[in-house]
């Protein structure tokens, strides 16, 4: 029994003592989240680029990214956690490499480093204005003078 208990205890250790020397918290509370100046949603939309090939296929959908925010606020180990199909999904993992936090996550004051998940949405009705073509003129092929 001392044995089991004993090897409990330095399996305990281990793993506080790699998650302090590593600054990794992974599936615990952190004091504060990582901070973005600004607003996320609006630099997400801001550099998305629809890809044509979804445009013409009518495609929507929400693609999750997972990535790491280190104790300096940036971003790294980009995983593709549900997608689409390619060209959205890589579209997504794009522009989530592209993000960098103003401040990282901190737990005892200290930075931290985090794992972190955001949903990249693409809804056609959202690139109303933002292209030269409409939805409607995607669907059918041009005719003549277009």
């Amino acid at each position: 029994m001392r044995k089991a208990e004993f090897s409990f205890i330095f399996l305990l250790f281990t793993l506080i003592s790699f998650s302090q020397n590593e600054n990794l918290i992974e599936g615990f509370s952190v004091e504060s989240m990582p901070v973005f100046e600004g607003r996320l949603e609006k630099f997400i939309e801001k550099h998305i680029q629809y890809p044509m090939s979804a445009l013409k296929d009518s495609i929507e959908g929400r693609v999750f990214v997972s990535f790491w925010v280190d104790s300096l606020g940036n971003t790294s180990k980009h995983t593709l956690i549900l997608g689409i199909r390619e060209d959205l999904n890589q579209e997504a993992l794009r522009v989530a490499k592209l993000i960098k936090f103003s401040k990282p996550a901190m737990q005892n004051g200290k930075p931290v480093k985090v794992k972190y998940t955001l949903p990249f949405d693409f809804n056609l009705s959202n690139i109303k204005g933002k292209t030269s073509c409409n939805k409607r003129s995607l669907k059918r092929s041009p005719g003549p003078g277009h």
